[in-house]
């Protein structure tokens, strides 16, 4: 009997690919509602700046104060299009909301912290220019800073974790699902017909000479194919090496358990089967059963 992989939607995909897509795009539209607050808010402080005289700066005319404001307001939008390419470009490889937003946690909170630091900066910068006697220099600068930071770090901080949640969320929401990539389908010829084994249906498989054993749902199949060849065929999907002479399909582990009389690991699967596990292999088939 011969063996022949036949992938009904073509070449295997490599399992780290699968999932969400990888960069979702950012729409022109977005650059109007990452605008929106901004535009609100140099509304707002314009009106007062144009209606009450207390609001202008002694340093500058209305016209230079409006446009420092707009200059500084202007880079708002920037901090959520930053904030989506970072979750864009990790996204874990699956659409679990909680579990994604740890995996890319770290780098939120640095993009958080630095868009931050250059909010406050351009900030003490305008405040400078407007308000401040001639004369100020760099030392100035950072000691404005420093205020600003102890003064709003807490609330502009909480105010770009909120912008990363709901970014994430509202990527992650508009991927769906993962799509679940076709099973390779193994022909299998026996007495005169020809039977497709799915790698999904198979328990294990078992070295045995130069043929290997499929243990599969329809049966046992004897094939022409070494062990080392179908695990370099699998090793895109959920088969792992669990000893010298066998693979096993992690989706049928229910257990692993160990012999009270020769100490030997062995594999439990759903379909009330054992495979052996070896000592060495332990370690690593427990990592890559908790990463499948």
């Amino acid at each position: 009997m011969t063996l022949r992989p036949e992938m009904s939607g073509g070449n295997p995909v490599n399992a780290a690919t699968m999932g969400l897509e990888a960069q979702p795009a950012w729409h022109t539209s977005y650059w109007l509602v990452a605008a929106l607050p901004a535009l609100l808010l140099f509304g707002s402080d314009g009106l007062e700046i144009l209606m009450y005289e207390h609001a202008r700066a002694p340093n500058a005319g209305i016209v230079a104060q409006l446009s420092l404001l707009l200059v500084f307001y202007a880079a708002w939008p920037l901090v959520p299009w930053l904030i989506w390419k970072t979750v864009s470009q990790n996204l874990p490889g699956q659409s679990d909301v909680v579990t994604g937003f740890k995996h890319i946690i770290g780098k939120l909170g640095l993009l958080g912290l630095g868009a931050n630091l250059l909010h406050l900066t351009l900030l003490a910068i305008v405040l400078r220019i407007l308000y401040s006697p001639p004369g100020w220099g760099v030392m100035h600068l950072v000691d404005s800073v420093v205020e600003l930071w102890i003064q709003n770090a807490g609330l502009w901080f909480f105010v770009y974790l909120v912008f990363c949640l709901g970014i994430y969320y509202f990527i992650v929401r508009g991927q769906g699902p993962a799509e679940t990539q076709p099973s390779p389908v193994y022909k299998v010829r026996t007495g005169n017909k020809i039977v497709p084994v799915k790698m999904t249906d198979v328990s294990w498989i078992e070295a045995c000479g130069n043929y290997a054993q499929l243990h599969s749902q329809q049966g046992v199949f004897l094939v022409r194919k070494s062990l080392a060849t179908i695990e370099q065929e699998m090793k895109a999907y959920a088969v792992v090496r669990s000893h010298r002479s066998a693979l096993v399909n992690t989706d049928f582990v229910s257990a692993i358990t160990r012999d009270a009389t020769d100490g030997q690991y062995r594999i439990e699967l759903r379909c009330g089967e054992t495979a052996p596990l070896s000592r060495r292999r332990l370690a690593s088939f427990k990592a890559k059963i908790a990463s499948h």
